[in-house]
């Protein structure tokens, strides 16, 4: 990358979104190999689209898997805010909650 003289590199659009886009890759769970994988694909030319399409459509998935977990663990969350506020009402966790017997041996609370 070009420096002016104050030593700070400085970076075009373009690298910049590649740089974004990695790091939303990362973020998402994909691993350094597969990243690589990917910016051959992309360095070999349009003939690779089909490849690295199917790569998005994996990720998508595995995105969307992450995303149905975490509203699984904030729905768990949020009913035991409500049950150690006071405010559950009884003891019977949501429907998309863990079902877990309430009270149980060795059941965290």
């Amino acid at each position: 990358m070009a420096r002016p003289k104050s030593g700070r590199r400085t970076y075009d659009a373009k690298t910049v979104e590649r740089l974004d886009f990695l790091v939303r890759m990362r973020t998402s769970g994909v691993g350094i190999s597969q990243l690589e994988r990917y910016v051959e694909l992309v360095r070999a030319g349009t003939a690779t689209t089909p490849q690295r399409l199917q790569i998005m459509v994996d990720q998508r998935e595995h995105i969307l898997t992450q995303i149905h977990e975490l509203e699984l663990a904030l729905t768990t969350t949020e009913y035991k805010i409500a049950k150690y506020a006071g405010t559950a009402g009884d003891n019977t966790p949501p429907a998309s909650a863990p079902s877990r017997s309430t009270g149980s041996e060795g059941e965290p609370s």
